[in-house]
């Protein structure tokens, strides 16, 4: 099995040798109190592998800490890695079963439980559903962010490979038609289809993210968008990662946590916090 390093380029691989049967690991995370979480792709096909939970007793994880301060838990997510590994010839890809539960039995081997599991829960389908091999997939950047060529033009597609990141892309759904039904979604990046796999919607597919990062000379142009989009009754979060710089002028990688306001005074009280956050990044930028 192969780990393939952050912005993998399958594309390239392809070009290099015949990769048909080779196993890729694209993601892994052990996440509080969930499990650990593999996701392998060979031939087309992927499969999220989930594993009992291991981390420290009274142990609470905290965003401040250091990653040093996860060793233990990543040694963790490492040894169920090595014992996938060595079971890779017997790991079943058909497409089909799209989950499988990692076992330890009592004699301390493991076995595999496959299943058919619905990764994207209360996302209701407004657009095109496209089917995933349909797609040529070019490039893995995480389990969640991959990119691929659909109909002659690059996409990137969000998949929701756990259970955090299904709810995140069920989010970026409602927030696309809400922004795109309030006629502000030209800000944003395309949402074009919802991704299905095996008659299972496993994730969205999104117009690619092309652009610049802003700089000084974008704060009259980022804070007029940010206004507009207000002005009709929207209010939304991002971090300067998510804004770019494109032909079409200002655009937002995501409208996840978009919610329409139909008390403006409510709505200016809880903006404070988006003029405060645009302030403080113009500000520093040059930090």
């Amino acid at each position: 099995m192969e780990f393939a390093p952050p912005i993998f380029s399958i594309a390239k691989l392809k070009r290099k040798m015949d990769i048909s049967g080779l196993t890729l690991q694209i993601a892994g995370e052990n996440v509080f109190a969930k499990g650990r979480f593999y996701m392998l792709w060979r031939d087309s096909n992927f499969i999220v592998i989930q594993a009992e939970p291991w981390w420290r007793h009274g142990f609470v994880p905290d965003d401040t800490f250091p990653i040093s301060h996860y060793l233990e838990e990543h040694r963790a997510l490492w040894h169920l890695q090595e014992v996938i590994q060595t079971m890779l010839d017997t790991i079943v890809f058909d497409g089909e079963n799209n989950w499988a539960y990692l076992v330890r039995l009592k004699d301390n081997t493991y076995r595999m439980v496959y299943k058919k599991r619905r990764l994207i829960k209360n996302c209701q389908i407004w657009t095109k559903v496209v089917e995933l091999d349909d797609i040529e997939l070019t490039r893995f950047t995480s389990g969640l962010c991959w990119e691929g060529i659909y109909e002659g033009k690059d996409v990137d597609i969000f998949i929701g490979w756990q259970d955090d990141w299904g709810t995140y892309i069920s989010a970026e759904s409602r927030g696309q038609k809400l922004v795109q039904s309030m006629g502000v979604g030209h800000y944003f990046f395309d949402l074009q289809a919802h991704v299905s796999k095996s008659d299972v919607i496993v994730g969205i597919m999104m117009e690619a993210f092309v652009g610049r990062c802003v700089t000084p000379a974008d704060r009259s142009a980022v804070f007029e968008a940010v206004a507009d989009i207000q002005r009709h009754g929207i209010f939304f979060l991002f971090q300067i990662c998510d804004i770019y710089i494109t032909e079409r002028g200002v655009r937002f990688a995501s409208a996840s946590s978009a919610k329409y306001h139909r008390d403006r005074d409510a709505l200016a009280e809880e903006a404070k916090f988006t003029w405060n956050l645009l302030a403080n990044i113009f500000n520093h930028m040059d930090d």
